[in-house]
């Protein structure tokens, strides 16, 4: 019998293809990570990434992780705030 591998990718052309560098499940110390919100933002923001989800346990997200300006950050400033439109646009 024989292995089969399929590639999924194998028909996208990536010229046309928008990449970007992105972490969607973080932590920070206000759950079981070791650094700050404003240290996490800096870390991944310094790093290069386009887009960072913060998430933490047991916590809502609405005065918590997000907006970041509770950390004296602007997702929309650092260019990580990334959305899509119902055109399937992508804007900063």
């Amino acid at each position: 019998m024989a292995n089969l591998a399929l590639n999924p990718y194998q028909n996208v052309n990536w010229e046309t293809v928008n990449q970007y560098k992105a972490n969607f499940h973080t932590h920070t110390d206000l759950s079981d990570g070791s650094r700050t919100p404003k240290e996490m933002i800096d870390i991944y923001h310094n790093a290069g990434y386009d887009i960072l989800a913060i998430t933490e346990h047991n916590h809502l997200t609405t005065g918590t992780t997000y907006p970041w300006t509770t950390y004296g950050k602007d997702p929309a400033v650092l260019n990580m705030l990334k959305y899509y439109t119902s055109s399937n646009k992508i804007f900063l």
